[in-house]
């Protein structure tokens, strides 16, 4: 698998801020597959990085919700 540009990826912790959720939430969410992302190494435990255009599409339909 070809690797992503860093510039593709969130942190979890920006993740958090742009979508109003603590880190832990983020990380549970991404387990849960409410969002994208990847490890960032081959543990298990590593840190996780945020696909950006899976936190944006999420930030958008929440958007979307409040304005409906």
């Amino acid at each position: 698998m070809q690797e992503k540009p860093r510039e593709d990826f969130y942190s979890v912790e920006k993740a958090a801020k742009l979508l109003g959720r603590t880190p832990e939430r983020i990380r549970q969410m991404l387990h849960a597959g409410e969002l994208e992302g990847e490890h960032e190494g081959d543990e298990r435990h590593a840190s996780w990085k945020v696909y950006k255009a899976s936190v944006d599409a999420r930030r958008d339909r929440s958007r979307d919700r409040s304005r409906g």
